[in-house]
């Protein structure tokens, strides 16, 4: 699947956690109690979400696709509960990826809204490519320091 502005595919490191707690909430747009509030919930669901790490958590790209779609429903102030979270999640795990929008109804069903998933999940793949181009830079400057 390739990027439509750029024509790039999805970065390899897709699922490698490299994000911190507080570029996960900034990517997703989301206050860092928000976010932790998302996160505590998702594992009481029993979802595996962030890779602790020395004491802190870490998110892959896909992970804050997830979480940018929950904020893309935060920022229109609709309601976040379990079915939305479930929701955010399945949506993400589908093997064909964002092909469209996800619609996402309240938990009593007398309210919907739609999301554009595709628009969602190409920034955050730019994100993660941009990401991983910087650390490639500084691990080649840090190579050539020592050689030097």
């Amino acid at each position: 699947m390739n990027d439509p502005l750029t024509g790039a595919a999805t970065p390899d490191d897709w699922h490698h956690a490299e994000f911190s707690f507080a570029e996960a909430g900034e990517v997703a747009n989301v206050p860092f109690d928000t976010l932790y509030s998302w996160h505590r919930l998702m594992r009481a669901m029993d979802f595996k979400i962030g890779d602790k790490r020395r004491g802190q958590w870490w998110f892959s790209g896909h992970e804050m696709y997830v979480l940018s779609l929950l904020g893309a429903l935060y920022c229109l102030d609709f309601p976040i509960g379990a079915k939305q979270i479930r929701g955010a999640l399945n949506f993400a795990d589908e093997d064909a990826g964002p092909d469209g929008v996800w619609y996402m109804m309240s938990d009593t069903d007398l309210a919907a809204t739609m999301v554009d998933a595709p628009k969602i999940f190409w920034a955050v793949c730019r994100i993660v490519r941009r990401a991983q181009a910087a650390l490639d830079l500084e691990y080649a400057e840090r190579k050539e320091a020592e050689n030097a």
